[in-house]
């Protein structure tokens, strides 16, 4: 859970997946993502030197994180 060290937030193309950036419990800063409707996050995309921002790319399916490394990732996601 990010409490109050939030610092970024994007919802899916089609409003079913919420991703957040923000500094944890041990002060990492990780992108999450979350179901829209459900409970607690599904997955928790961490790096090294912490997550700056995190995007859906368009097609809903991928997510492009930035880090404190200067490196971008693009994450395909796979659901059901």
């Amino acid at each position: 859970m990010h409490g109050e060290n939030l610092s970024g937030i994007a919802l899916s193309p089609k409003g079913d997946w919420m991703l957040t950036v923000g500094r944890d419990e041990s002060g990492q800063s990780t992108a999450r993502l979350w179901p829209v409707e459900g409970q607690g996050a599904a997955f928790t995309l961490p790096n090294p030197e912490g997550v700056r921002e995190a995007h859906f790319l368009m097609n809903g399916q991928q997510v492009l994180t930035a880090g404190g490394d200067s490196l971008a990732v693009v994450g395909q996601l796979h659901f059901g």
